[in-house]
């Protein structure tokens, strides 16, 4: 799979010079640099389990939720589209749901209503995932700063989400 995805980027305008300097002996920053991001989370978890690196195949599996929420954005899908609790086919992670524990005034009941829906499983991890992850404090700053954005624009256009009550509700909380 991996050597039909280098092959695909030979005619990449983005990835062809880098092949054709390194033809069969790819560096790893090149190989990193050409897979798409789907692979290169195959290839994270191939290395935490062939090390068996409990730590990386945790951050995988939010990595994967990530791309998941990635990849509906990046295709335009509506992400707001059900925010119906008890929708979920999975779980949420322990440890994202030990992380909302700790938010104050957030109860039990309501982590789990709320967790048990994808789309707010994949936005929440998303979330957890940039502040355990991301070292980079003007990295935070700019996150803040755009969910900051956001926010005031959902705002400014509640009339639009009159129908969803979740983002309505807390759009006037």
């Amino acid at each position: 799979i991996l050597n039909k995805e280098i092959t695909r980027n030979n005619n990449s305008v983005y990835n062809k010079n880098l092949l054709n300097r390194y033809k069969d002996n790819i560096p790893i920053w090149v190989f990193l640099e050409i897979i798409s991001f789907g692979q290169l989370l195959s290839f994270y978890l191939f290395c935490a389990e062939r090390y068996d690196l409990n730590e990386m195949k945790n951050k995988h599996f939010l990595l994967t939720s990530s791309k998941e929420l990635r990849n509906a954005s990046a295709h335009n899908s509506c992400i707001f589209n059900n925010l119906r609790p008890e929708t979920s086919m999975r779980s949420p992670r322990h440890i994202v749901m030990k992380q909302l524990s700790a938010i104050r005034g957030l109860s039990h009941q309501t982590r789990v209503k709320r967790m048990s829906n994808d789309r707010i499983q994949q936005i929440t991890t998303l979330l957890y995932s940039h502040i355990t992850m991301v070292t980079s404090e003007g990295v935070h700053k700019k996150a803040c700063l755009l969910l900051q954005s956001f926010k005031n624009r959902l705002e400014k256009n509640i009339d639009y989400y009159k129908d969803n009550e979740l983002i309505f509700y807390y759009a006037h909380k």
